[in-house]
């Protein structure tokens, strides 16, 4: 047995721990293993990893002050485990092939000068919950009635208005409700004071003086964000708010673009909120609003005002003004690759691209539609400019010379945008709420909250994860526990890195009828990771295989599609031997992932697999007219000629068609 060690390296010290001399890839890739590992300290938890996996860690030591693990338990590979230990910790891991060491180093984080965080409320000291559902939303609000109805009838119309610029089908979509959790700023459960005396007095004790100075404030709204659901919460002013109106900030815009499944083109996520910054979203219209108006059919609706157009910076826009024509780079390339960040060729992509998405909402020919129609043809292929002629009726050159006119009268011209008739705004109760509404809305709310204090304030997780579990335990005194419960509950053991919690919440909600994607997806990963364990890691039977992808299949019937179970079922096939009508199931994940490399080269290993080398073939070549990524195509490249090497196995595995 090894010991271990502290070591000089360049005036810092390191901590190096090492339990055998010998360190395997394989254990940090891929095979599962039991872990019981508690949070704590950093130092001590990475050393009891390397005591229970019996490889090398190595860190700087000032690295590990003051920071805190997370709890993991359950069968996870190297890799796994050290991801949730270290997930939002400040701190990630890294496999060194050529010493066979773990590498311990800073995770880039944002640039943060003010810690900011989400308040929590202790139980009993907010006053009675009220709760609504409309339509896929669901509302907890400690607000006055008037306050909470009228920030419904705002997001609604704010829908209404998002739907001018990006129709419903081009965003992140999930049929689990999003959840909004509503708090008056005079509600002093709402401010974290407790935590921040709390994060005070532990950084004094790490720094050995109280006098810092703190900078910690509470933001009037988060967004949280979960792999198949959202959460916003709001902190509001219930007086100035009965005279103001709501608005969508730019970063969670990003969130709804860049989640959507399947991803959408970088010219358009980029140039849509590259535009935004001069986009007003009115939820009621030009009408100035007022409570008085009781009729909801009076209610004006959502519509959007786009200012004069900014091309780079002000000084460029001024010199358009002018009289200076800047070159515009080809459609061909505008709709293609987008050059590397940080450029002076990306800054002037960004600028075309919004001032493409710009005239297409304002001056093209065939309006929005155009543009719509255009995006969605991305979802199945790479469209060409006989695409791009079905759509706008015009050739590449002729909306290159129409976005080159259009460019002076954009940077003085307003427009406004409305659909042809204002929607009706949809019947809800406003009730008070049960135990079980508390439980689900906040509790799932709260769960979210972790991970992001983890990441800017990683001393106060404990103190959330309390929080988190309190409120969804609410409703269990009264024998309250929905299946929809029951799942929060094993997704919020998930979160914390215990699996072996997890999975009976997990498995009640299952039998409960819980719908959810992730549910279905976390048991199927628990179930898969337990059996690899329990098989020494060996080819698994048959039956436990179904099992785990009977689950997997659930997971497709609700949005959103999750990557993460496609890759997941990859793995399952790979594990045992699969028929031809699995690796279909399996490539039906190439429909919302289609250049996802892994999925692609997975789908394309087994279909060789099975004797069918066109099938393989095919799966490649389709990826490659998708991809363009100059080192995805390479990768996608190299596989496929050494899939050709290979040739076709002499057997076919059992099943194959």
């Amino acid at each position: 047995m090894g010991c271990g060690l502290i070591t000089k390296s360049m005036g810092r010290a390191w901590a190096a721990t090492t339990l055998f001399c010998l360190t395997a890839w394989v254990a940090w890739a891929g095979a599962a293993r039991q872990f019981e590992l508690e949070s704590g300290p950093a130092e001590a938890a990475l050393n009891e990893f390397a005591v229970q996996t019996g490889l090398q860690v190595l860190f700087p030591t000032e690295l590990t002050t003051g920071v805190e693990t997370n709890t993991v338990r359950g069968h996870y590979s190297v890799r796994e485990a050290l991801d949730r230990m270290l997930s939002d910790t400040g701190l990630s891991a890294n496999y060194n092939e050529n010493t066979g060491v773990i590498e311990i180093s800073r995770a880039p984080l944002r640039n943060e000068t003010v810690v900011r965080l989400p308040p929590y409320t202790v139980e009993g000291e907010t006053k009675a919950w009220r709760y609504a559902k409309m339509g896929n939303i669901e509302v907890l609000s400690a607000c006055m009635d008037d306050v909470t109805r009228r920030v419904i009838q705002q997001l609604f119309r704010l829908d209404e208005a998002l739907g001018q610029i990006i129709p419903p089908d081009l965003r992140f979509r999930s049929d689990t409700p999003d959840i909004y959790v509503l708090h008056s700023d005079a509600d002093k459960a709402a401010v974290p004071q407790e935590l921040i005396d709390r994060l005070k007095q532990q950084e004094g004790k790490v720094s050995g003086t109280n006098n810092l100075v703190w900078n910690i404030g509470i933001m009037n709204s988060y967004g949280f964000w979960d792999m198949d659901s959202r959460a916003i919460y709001f902190i509001l002013n219930e007086g100035a708010f009965m005279v103001g109106r709501l608005s969508i900030r730019g970063d969670y815009l990003r969130q709804l673009l860049v989640r959507r499944v399947p991803a959408m083109p970088a010219w358009f996520v980029e140039g849509v909120l590259e535009l935004y910054p001069t986009v007003s979203l009115e939820p009621y219209g030009a009408t100035t609003f007022a409570m008085e108006i009781k009729n909801r059919h009076k209610i004006p609706g959502g519509l959007v005002r786009v200012a004069p157009f900014v091309w780079e910076s002000t000084d460029a826009t001024l010199a358009i003004r002018k009289g200076h024509r800047p070159e515009l780079m080809p459609l061909s390339e505008l709709l293609g690759t987008p050059p590397s960040t940080g450029t002076a060729a990306y800054r002037a992509w960004q600028a075309q691209a919004a001032l493409f998405v710009r005239w297409a909402l304002d001056d093209a020919r065939k309006g929005p539609e155009a543009l719509w129609q255009l995006v969605r043809l991305t979802d199945t292929k790479q469209p060409t400019e006989a695409d791009f002629k079905a759509c706008f009726g015009l050739s590449y050159a002729d909306a290159q010379a129409d976005m080159r006119r259009y460019l002076p009268k954009a940077i003085r011209r307003e427009f406004e945008l409305k659909p042809k008739q204002f929607a009706e705004m949809p019947d809800y109760n406003l009730r008070l709420a049960s135990e079980l509404d508390v439980s689900i809305v906040k509790g799932d709310l709260d769960r979210l909250k972790i991970g992001y204090v983890r990441r800017f304030s990683p001393k106060l997780t404990k103190r959330y994860i309390e929080q988190a579990k309190s409120t969804l335990r609410r409703a269990q005194g009264l024998g309250d526990v929905s299946a929809r419960l029951s799942g929060l509950m094993g997704l919020c053991e998930c979160d914390v890195g215990d699996d072996l919690a997890a999975r009976a919440w997990l498995e009640q909600a299952v039998a409960g009828g819980d719908t959810r994607p992730r549910v279905y997806y976390e048991l199927a990963r628990i179930c898969f990771n337990a059996a690899r364990v329990r098989h020494n890691n060996e080819a698994l039977p048959d039956d436990e295989i179904r099992t785990v992808l009977d689950l997997l299949r659930n997971t497709r019937d609700e949005a959103p599609p999750l990557l993460k179970s496609y890759l997941l079922m990859a793995d399952v096939l790979s594990s045992g031997r699969p028929t031809a009508d699995e690796v279909r199931q399996l490539a039906g994940g190439l429909v919302p992932f289609p250049r996802e490399v892994r999925l692609i080269k997975a789908v394309a290993d087994l279909w060789q697999k099975q004797g069918q080398p066109d099938e393989a073939r095919q799966t490649i070549d389709h990826g490659l007219s998708l991809v363009s990524d100059p080192a995805d195509r390479a990768d996608l490249i190299d596989f496929r000629e050494a899939m050709a090497l290979a040739g076709v196995p002499d057997e076919q595995p059992a099943g194959a068609q």
